[in-house]
């Protein structure tokens, strides 16, 4: 498995246990104009590649998740914005939501966005000062125009720069990751 090849264009939300994350990310953008639908694709696909594949080749919004006693971790197209989902469902458990989205020019970096009680309390896109830093001087101004945002104090997970490190933290193995047990939904979201 290469967790790299879909580092750079997937998202990963790791939510803390709560078995109606379905209906909190519906409820999170149903309006009087728009209504959400989430279709359950009851197809297993062959592991983390597989999903990973489908993600990056796919227009439409997949989701594919794998629920554990200690939470779920959601897998998606960086693309969509689910910043309503992730405060809503963060005001409905105790601990954090956090999600990591990484980047097509820099595939072991992330940013990390945490949410807790319907608050942001933590911001950092710092891969452009990354990528600066790290980058020949000929790729220097290429790498320039990323910007840094940062909102509230550096977490605990930022330690922890790779994506397999930082699921270690959470207790997700590599192996956990690659079994067949994703399954995957499709939303209206675009």
């Amino acid at each position: 498995m290469n967790w790299n090849n879909g580092m750079g264009y997937i998202r990963y939300i790791i939510l803390p246990k709560n078995d109606n994350w379905q209906q909190i990310l519906a409820d999170s953008y149903t309006s009087e104009t728009m209504s959400i639908k989430i279709k359950q694709d009851k197809k297993f696909l062959d592991g983390f590649d597989a999903c990973v594949f489908k993600l990056v080749a796919s227009r439409a919004h997949h989701i594919f998740y794998q629920s554990e006693s200690f939470g779920t971790i959601l897998m998606d197209s960086a693309s969509i914005g689910l910043e309503k989902f992730c405060l809503a469902y963060s005001k409905q458990c105790l601990d954090e939501v956090i999600v990591l989205k990484g980047h097509p020019d820099c595939f072991d970096l992330y940013d990390i966005e945490i949410y807790k009680n319907g608050i942001l309390v933590r911001k950092s896109i710092y891969v452009g000062e990354k990528l600066y830093n790290k980058a020949p001087k000929i790729l220097k101004p290429m790498y320039a125009f990323y910007e840094n945002t940062e909102i509230g104090q550096p977490s605990v997970y930022e330690e922890l720069p790779y994506l397999l490190p930082f699921l270690n933290h959470f207790g997700w193995t590599e192996e956990l990751m690659d079994q067949k047990k994703w399954q995957m939904a499709t939303t209206n979201l675009d």
